[in-house]
C-alpha cells in the first residue's frame, strides 16, 4: 500500500554558524591560543616549528576558507588544502615555522577566516658566515613561468616552476607573485588562491651560480591551490632586466557536492548538502524524496528556486564559491514512512546530483 505523504518546503541557503577555536598542540596537548602568542626563542639561521589546531567546537559542519600569514621570517608547515570542511566536534592541524636569519624581535599575523592573532618570536644570536643572495644583476638571465598545468579544476592543487634560459651567473633572489581575477559574479576574490607553504600569493625562491632554475625553500616547485571560484590566476616574476608572466585558468564548472546528510527531527526532515560553485551561477535545488522500499513519494520532485537566495549569499561571502544549503520539510502524514532524499543542484552548467541519502 502507497504511503502519501505531503510536504511544505522551506529553504535556507547559508553558511552554519559555528564555533571556530584555535589552539596550540606540544607533546600532544591542547593550548588555547590567545590573541597574542609567543612561539619562543631560537639561535639565527635555525628554526623553531609550532603545531596549532583549528577545532569546530559546535555540532554543525563549518568551512575553513580562508588561512594566511604576513611576517618575515614566517612561514607555514603541513598546510591544509584549503577549502576545508570541519564537522562538528572536528579539527585540522597546520605548522608555521620561524626561521630568522639575524638576531632580533620578529612578529607575524596569523588570519583564519578574517579572525586575526598576532605571533611573536625571538632570534638570539646571528649564525656565523652565509649571508642573504644579493639581487640579479642586469645580465641575468631570462626567467620563464612554467606551470604543471594552464587550466585547473576548482580545488584541486598544482605546482609552478621557474627556469632560467642559461645557468645563473652568480647567486641571486627574487620573488614569485600570484594575483586572482574572478570571472564569476559576487565578490571579486578567492582567499584560497595562495600558495600552500606560505598562505599568501607570494613566494621568495632562491637560485644557486651555475643553475638554470630557482629554489623555494629548496624545492624546484612551489604549490598552490586554485580556490573554489571561476576566473584566472596570473602569476610574475622579475629578475635582472627581465620580467615574466603565465596565466592558469579555473574554468567554471558543475556544483561539486562535499558532504551530504538528511535527518529526521520529529515531524521535520533537515537535510543539508555543503560543497562549492565555480561558476556560482546555482539557480535551481531539487528534491526527490521516497520510501522505505525506495519506492518515490507524491508530489514527486520537488523544485525551488534558489537563485535569488545564492547571488546574495555569494555577493556577501568571503569564501570563494563555497556554499552549505540547509533545508526543512515539514511533514503532513507519517514521517517515519520517509526513508530517503537525492538533492540535485543546477547551475548555468548544468546538474549534479548526491547519492541517495538515507534519513536518519
Amino acid at each position: 500500500m502507497r504511503v502519501r505523504v505531503f510536504f511544505l518546503t522551506l529553504l535556507l541557503v547559508r553558511l552554519a554558524a559555528a564555533e571556530m577555536a584555535l589552539f596550540v598542540v606540544k607533546d600532544g596537548q591542547e593550548a588555547p591560543v590567545p590573541a597574542t602568542y609567543f612561539l619562543g626563542s631560537v639561535a639565527a639561521k635555525e628554526f623553531i616549528d609550532t603545531t596549532f589546531r583549528l577545532r569546530n567546537n559546535s555540532t554543525v559542519t563549518a568551512w575553513l576558507s580562508g588561512l594566511s600569514l604576513a611576517g618575515d621570517r614566517f612561514s607555514f608547515v603541513n598546510l591544509p588544502k584549503i577549502p576545508v570542511p570541519l564537522a562538528g566536534g572536528g579539527y585540522c592541524d597546520f605548522g608555521i615555522r620561524f626561521y630568522p636569519l639575524g638576531a632580533g624581535s620578529y612578529s607575524a599575523f596569523l588570519s583564519i577566516n578574517g579572525s586575526t592573532t598576532v605571533l611573536l618570536a625571538t632570534a638570539l644570536e646571528p649564525a656565523a658566515g652565509g649571508g642573504v643572495p644579493p639581487a640579479p644583476t642586469a645580465d641575468f638571465p631570462r626567467p620563464r613561468i612554467i606551470p604543471k598545468a594552464q587550466s585547473l579544476r576548482g580545488g584541486e592543487q598544482a605546482s609552478v616552476s621557474i627556469r632560467l634560459d642559461a645557468p645563473a651567473p652568480v647567486a641571486a633572489q627574487g620573488e614569485l607573485t600570484m594575483e586572482f581575477r574572478a570571472s564569476a559574479p559576487g565578490y571579486a576574490d578567492d582567499p584560497a588562491v595562495v600558495f600552500t607553504s606560505t598562505g599568501r600569493r607570494r613566494i621568495p625562491f632562491t637560485v644557486t651560480a651555475g643553475e638554470d632554475f630557482a629554489r623555494f625553500n629548496g624545492s624546484s616547485e612551489a604549490v598552490f591551490q586554485a580556490g573554489t571560484t571561476a576566473g584566472a590566476i596570473v602569476f610574475a616574476v622579475s629578475l635582472g632586466n627581465f620580467t615574466d608572466q603565465c596565466t592558469v585558468t579555473i574554468p567554471a564548472g558543475y556544483v561539486v557536492i562535499d558532504s551530504s546528510s538528511a535527518q529526521r527531527t520529529g515531524n521535520n526532515i533537515r537535510v543539508s548538502v555543503t560543497g562549492f560553485d565555480t561558476s556560482r551561477s546555482v539557480f535551481l535545488a531539487s528534491f526527490l524524496f521516497s520510501d522505505l522500499y525506495g519506492r518515490d513519494l507524491a508530489p514527486g520532485k520537488i523544485q525551488a528556486d534558489v537563485s535569488t537566495a545564492f547571488r546574495n549569499y555569494f555577493e556577501q561571502s568571503r569564501a570563494g564559491g563555497v556554499f552549505k544549503l540547509e533545508a526543512v520539510f515539514p511533514v503532513y502524514g507519517d514521517a517515519a514512512q520517509v526513508g530517503a532524499v537525492e538533492v540535485e543542484f543546477t547551475n548555468s552548467l548544468g546538474a549534479t546530483s548526491t547519492r541517495r541519502l538515507s534519513i536518519r
